[in-house]
């Protein structure tokens, strides 16, 4: 990468760092940004899967990211450079089915991939300069860091009246019952009957209320964790543990393959996102057949652990099949599910460099797969029972 100095722009100029694949699009945006005033191309395009450190951005002001699908690769550039030590803002270009990986993964804007419009080439310089000045204004933190403050008070906020709602309903549901348990009158039975029925359902929308606040506070979480080397043992029989006592009458998962490994992630990551898989593959197991345990291999290659989850429901429904991972798309009936869970799994795995994907089986139903990067071989136990939640504390 080229890092000298610019000699016919002026102070401030935004300097941009431009990444993507070889290909027509690339060189559609780097002939744009040379050809602007107001922009200075630092360098040539560089590849998506090379690794960032601050010292590689430190002469640049934006970075503009070039892709045409969602991958491991996207994820990994996009929040190696958006997130610290880089924290440099990130503009992606790319479909539409991209616009919500852009801001999950901590990117300052989208943008679509239609570039040879001309609205849409000026609308890329604006961003850029956007994207740079929003950064100045913030003094620099991470879009993370705003998001995670802003939804932690979003959610306090709520909570708070929320709290009250759910005692007063509570309390209203107690009183009627009373009243329709001691009342002679039809009528008015029939009407305290209808009250109670309405309270129920306030009551059911203030919990989903309260299960979406919770839901994006482990979003914002999770945005902030920093990957380490994880043993994934502890927190495997932990995550058995917690899918055990939400489904009591679901039979245990049968695992083959061992849980000891070392990976590269979060300890809340990759808890969460084991979970909201094995919750999401129990939930559908149940709906065909709820003796039938889900199965869970975990296989470990040179490069990476894998971890598949299998289940005989009935499959993911056509209209929302390629689509799994995005926030509030769920196959589950309306009020059971906010459709966080696979967006939670996406964002813990792939902050983490690994990556995701939802397969139907051939033969009936669904297979999850979690891919962790940097598997070690099999460790021997390094923590007895009562030493793994101390672990996990730290």
């Amino acid at each position: 990468m080229s890092t000298a100095q610019p000699k016919s722009h002026p102070p401030l100029t935004p300097r941009v760092l431009l990444v993507g694949p070889s290909d027509g699009s690339s060189k559609v945006i780097a002939a744009l940004l040379s050809a602007s005033p107001s922009i200075e191309l630092v360098g040539t395009v560089q590849p998506l899967d090379r690794e960032w450190t601050a010292a590689d951005l430190a002469d640049c002001s934006v970075a503009v990211v070039v892709a045409q699908r969602e991958d491991s690769f996207l994820w990994r550039t996009v929040m190696g450079i958006a997130r610290p030590p880089c924290a440099l803002p990130v503009i992606v270009v790319g479909p539409e089915e991209l616009r919500t990986t852009a801001f999950l993964t901590g990117a300052e804007d989208w943008m679509p991939l239609k570039l040879y419009d001309a609205g849409q080439r000026a609308q890329l310089i604006r961003s850029i300069h956007n994207a740079v000045i929003r950064r100045r204004v913030a003094g620099g933190l991470p879009t993370h860091g705003h998001l995670h403050g802003l939804v932690t008070g979003i959610a306090h906020e709520v909570n708070n009246p929320l709290t009250v709602i759910h005692a007063d309903l509570e309390d209203a549901c107690e009183r009627l019952h009373d009243l329709c348990s001691g009342q002679t009158d039809p009528d008015l039975t029939h009407e305290l009957n209808d009250l109670l029925e309405m309270l129920a359902e306030d009551q059911s929308a203030a919990q989903r209320i309260g299960a979406l606040t919770r839901g994006l506070q482990n979003l914002a979480r999770l945005a902030d964790t920093v990957p380490s080397a994880l043993h994934t043992g502890p927190a495997v029989r932990r995550v058995l543990r917690r899918l055990r006592e939400a489904n009591p009458t679901a039979p245990d998962p049968e695992v083959t393959g061992g849980t000891e490994w070392r990976v590269h992630g979060s300890i809340h990551g990759f808890e969460e996102a084991l979970f909201n898989v094995l919750q999401n593959a129990t939930y559908a197991q149940a709906r065909t057949d709820p003796k039938q345990p889900i199965e869970v291999a975990f296989i470990a290659s040179h490069e990476q652990l894998l971890v598949r989850i299998r289940d005989t429901g009935p499959g993911v429904r056509s209209d929302i099949q390629g689509n799994e991972l995005a926030p509030f798309v769920t196959g589950r009936e309306p009020g059971e599910g906010l459709g966080l869970g696979l967006t939670v799994a996406a964002l813990a795995v792939r902050r983490a460099g690994g990556d995701v994907s939802i397969l139907p089986r051939a033969q009936g139903g669904t297979e999850a797969r979690l891919h962790l990067l940097h598997a070690r071989r099999r460790t021997i136990q390094m923590f007895d029972e009562e030493e793994e939640e101390d672990v996990a504390a730290r």
